[in-house]
């Protein structure tokens, strides 16, 4: 029972352990340093890039999100009222983004609220919702 239990608490977490820090033992192939290094940095490459920024909607630089609705009858319609920047809008679960708010004269979002019945018609509260 002795050496049951000291196998599970000491040995396999010890066993475990070392063979986390070494890779050597868990790699199928030898590989020396400079082929590794190389195969990291040209990784690395390829990965940055492939990406790029690009704007995805609301959730652009200090978006705030300051409430959102969502359309009771046609559930992929959002509201989205941001309170630096607007309200926008998506018809596909939020894939995709577009403002219909741009042309009025406030411009800080902070409440937003579906019609119960008539799911068109949305209500709007300007300025930014919070205490502080």
């Amino acid at each position: 029972m002795l050496i049951c239990r000291l196998t599970a608490y000491l040995i396999i977490p010890f066993v475990c352990a070392s063979s986390l820090c070494d890779t050597g033992i868990l790699s199928a192939q030898t590989v020396n340093d400079k082929e590794m290094k190389t195969d990291t940095s040209s990784r690395a490459k390829l990965i940055t890039g492939a990406l790029k920024f690009r704007s995805v909607g609301p959730a652009f630089m200090s978006g705030r999100i300051g409430d959102v609705a969502i359309d009771p009858v046609q559930p992929n319609t959002w509201y989205v009222a941001v309170a630096s920047g607007g309200l926008w809008k998506t018809t596909n679960a939020g894939t995709t983004f577009e403002p219909i708010f741009d042309n009025k004269p406030s411009y800080s979002m902070g409440c937003i609220s579906i019609d119960p019945s008539t799911h068109t018609t949305v209500w709007l509260g300007t300025g930014e919702n919070n205490g502080g």
